[in-house]
């Protein structure tokens, strides 16, 4: 299992303990937090160039008979990225939503995430899903290829293929030309 370091800037906002779930999530509380993450963790990301206004808001509802809470919640913000054509700075708006439950007692139910140190820690889950929101490229508006050819390559939808080159054999290979129709 892969273990990463989840760090935010301002503290441990995403985070809430058992007592504090208890006495206001009766019956839910709803959160609504700006978050910036670490330079550092948001330069692991190939292409994420830079995180602006993360804001993740939503309902922690506790349900008391079963120990377990569950957290429903909208992540958006703004991903700098490069234009994939002009490598310009390019803002990206995100904005996606998830749902995850937290126990408090480990019963290694798959779906379910264990509280450790009756703690639940959001962080994780928001953190992947920015990272599963990541394009794989981008492209300013009004971008243009300016070189769309160069030496032996081009750049096209019906790239036409040079005649000279088709036509033109290798003169070691000539006496092969007609080596079928003598026979």
């Amino acid at each position: 299992m892969l273990l990463i370091l989840y760090i935010i800037k301002n503290g441990d906002i995403m985070k809430w303990n058992l007592n504090y779930i208890q006495k206001n999530a009766k019956p839910s509380f709803t959160f609504n937090e700006n978050i910036e993450f670490e330079q550092k963790l948001v330069d692991k990301i190939t292409g994420l160039d830079h995180l602006k206004s993360v804001n993740v808001k939503g309902t922690l509802k506790y349900l008391d008979s079963i120990a377990q809470c569950i957290i429903d919640y909208e992540v958006s913000g703004i991903m700098e990225m490069r234009c994939a054509i002009t490598n310009e700075k390019v803002d990206y708006k995100f904005k996606d939503e998830d749902t995850v439950s937290f126990k408090f007692i480990n019963d290694d139910d798959d779906e379910v995430i264990f509280a450790k140190g009756n703690t639940v820690d959001l962080t994780p889950s928001v953190w992947q899903l920015i990272v599963v929101n990541v394009p794989l490229k981008v492209v300013k508006e009004g971008a243009k290829l300016e070189n769309k050819s160069g030496k032996n390559w081009q750049i096209g939808q019906n790239i036409e293929k040079n005649e000279s080159k088709e036509k033109s054999i290798d003169p070691r290979l000539e006496s092969l030309k007609n080596y079928f129709d003598k026979q």
